[in-house]
């Protein structure tokens, strides 16, 4: 038994989707236990919380032609719509795409020049302002526990009908691979 094209297709997006949102919950995890005084890997974590929560809402290219949004018809609950929103645009305007103008939702995110005079001299410094409380992260914690529990329930069909044919193979990695027939769609993968 082979899997369709699309089926192989909407594992990929699930899949890539899912480890998106767990490497941001992580990231969450991390900028909460960082000591004070830790602003430069806070802005790090920060990005990174945004960018991965943000690329399964973004295009990936899947094949030569084919682009597509992966959980673009998937609303998140009305009351972290919000959230949902705000972390797009930070993506959009501030840690992904470096824009002067600051969030419409979020005032307080916004990419800016600072200089700093000194007694015979001054510095140029580029700095994210963003204002961003632990009551927000915590949303956006559970926006991806949401996320998450919608890509385990589109992958669990596949693994209970697939579970018979991969368990007939030997153990090892394997790469799932996007393809049609004649191409194999289980290929073994030498992961070092």
């Amino acid at each position: 038994m082979r899997p369709t094209p699309e089926e192989l297709t909407d594992v990929w997006l699930h899949v890539y989707s899912r480890a998106s949102l767990l490497e941001a919950e992580a990231a969450i995890d991390a900028l909460s236990s960082l000591p004070a005084g830790s602003d430069t890997v806070a802005q790090a974590l920060m990005c990174s919380i945004v960018v991965a929560y943000a690329r399964p809402f973004t295009k990936s290219q899947i094949t030569k032609s084919i682009r597509t949004i992966p959980l673009k018809n998937i609303r998140p609950p009305r009351e972290l719509a919000a959230t949902h929103c705000l972390l797009l645009e930070l993506r959009n305007k501030v840690f992904g795409h470096k824009d002067t103008i600051p969030s419409k939702r979020h005032a307080k995110a916004a990419n800016i020049v600072l200089l700093r005079r000194v007694p015979s001299d001054f510095h140029l410094h580029a700095s994210i302002v963003a204002d961003i409380s632990s009551t927000f992260w915590a949303q956006v914690r559970d926006l991806c526990a949401f996320f998450v529990a919608h890509c385990v329930s589109r992958l669990t069909p596949f693994i209970i009908q697939y579970k018979p044919e991969i368990m007939q193979r030997p153990e090892g990695w394997y790469e799932l691979v996007v393809c049609e027939p004649p191409d194999e769609w289980l290929r073994r993968h030498d992961k070092a």
